[in-house]
């Protein structure tokens, strides 16, 4: 099997099984057990807690724990916008995010609240200036993804931070796809909080979180018990925190080596653009490491998609959660891409594991597609 779709989820790494396995058997405790059992756990999952803040720079306290990357986007956006609703009823996104942070946002506007969706660039960007543009006197939140699955861009998060920092609005980031990924320093970037997600830099799924900045308000989407300092009640995934303990060590330990080798894999890959009726999507530098995204012109994604897993290759053409559902991909036609364009998108990424022979071979296979089904 060839794998070339690591931001839709990534294998679990070997030593994340193996810290993982004792807390699915001899330690089953409750961490809020008033006993020393229950006392050891609490004290692993805050270990835990503390190797996810130094990925991402952050204290310890500013970390809560989730269980994905989609309750993360909906607690943050919800959470801060019903804590900061007398501030202003105005909430800013782009019709280019993952849908755990466009359906909330619709959620918020029958609720009445006001949101602007603002149309990226022709690269997938949201320009700094955009949302500028589109701040108001009660613009209260701004949640705009890191990086984009389906096109690879990677937006200014910094500079848009400045920007709203002046006008004291608040500023939420998806980085699902970007944490353990990309060197991110919360305090350097600016934002108020940041989302992210166990299984797309090695660890399980179920599992995954957000920053909050401390001495922020916030109003929890779940209530019941203490856990994760009020702000998301229900007992730990003790397990699943534990491994995306140790996928944060690892992905700190390697960062450096694991993007250099990934974008080194993926200038093989690009070898693919000079072939006739191929299109880059998004930018060809400023994007996520080891992520390509491409049109083919005749041919479906979803055609190649087949053809590929017929020769046991596997790529995508996005988000998985929305290319399931849709046969195009919106944030393509929010780019401004025809229907025909944005059905016929590949979106392929590699990891630290992949091969150079695995390319090659993906190479010759990808080409041989081509020309038979545009036959």
């Amino acid at each position: 099997m060839i794998y070339l779709d690591y931001y839709s989820t990534s294998p679990i790494e070997d030593e994340v099984c193996e810290a993982m396995y004792p807390y699915l058997k001899e330690r089953f405790f409750n961490p809020l057990s008033k006993n020393k059992m229950g006392a050891m756990i609490k004290e692993e999952i805050e270990k835990a807690r503390s190797k996810v803040a130094k990925l991402i720079n952050a204290s310890d306290d500013e970390i809560i724990f989730t269980s994905s990357g989609t309750e993360s986007n909906n607690t943050v956006i919800k959470g801060l916008s019903f804590a900061y609703e007398k501030r202003g009823k105005h909430v800013i996104t782009s019709k280019s995010e993952h849908h755990s942070v466009l359906n909330p946002m619709r959620s918020l506007e029958r609720m009445g609240f006001y949101v602007t969706f603002l149309s990226p660039d022709k690269y997938g960007e949201i320009k700094p200036s955009y949302v500028e543009s589109a701040i108001r006197d009660d613009t209260m939140l701004v949640s705009l993804s890191f990086g984009s699955v389906d096109v690879g861009t990677i937006n200014n998060i910094k500079e848009i931070a400045k920007i709203l920092k002046k006008k004291d609005i608040l500023f939420h980031t998806d980085a699902v796809a970007a944490v353990g990924n990309v060197h991110i320093d919360v305090r350097d970037l600016g934002v108020d909080s940041l989302s992210f997600s166990s299984h797309i830099f090695g660890g399980p799924k179920g599992v995954g979180g957000f920053y909050l900045r401390d001495g922020l308000r916030f109003m929890p989407l779940i209530y019941g018990g203490p856990q994760e300092f009020g702000k998301r009640a229900g007992t730990e995934n003790v397990p699943g925190i534990i491994g995306i303990g140790v996928a944060a060590e690892l992905a700190m330990l390697n960062l450096d080596k694991r993007i250099e080798k990934r974008n080194k894999l993926i200038s093989e890959i690009k070898k693919i653009l000079s072939l006739d009726g191929i299109k880059l999507v998004g930018k060809d530098l400023e994007r996520l490491p080891g992520h390509l995204s491409f049109i083919i012109d005749k041919v479906k994604s979803s055609d190649m998609i087949s053809y590929l897993e017929s020769n046991d290759i596997y790529v995508s053409s996005g988000s998985p959660c929305v290319s399931y559902a849709l046969k195009a991909s919106p944030v393509l036609i929010s780019m401004g891409y025809t229907f025909e364009q944005a059905s016929s998108i590949i979106a392929l990424s590699t990891s630290h594991k992949t091969t150079e022979e695995e390319i090659g071979l993906f190479l010759e296979i990808f080409e041989r597609g081509i020309k038979k089904l545009r036959r």
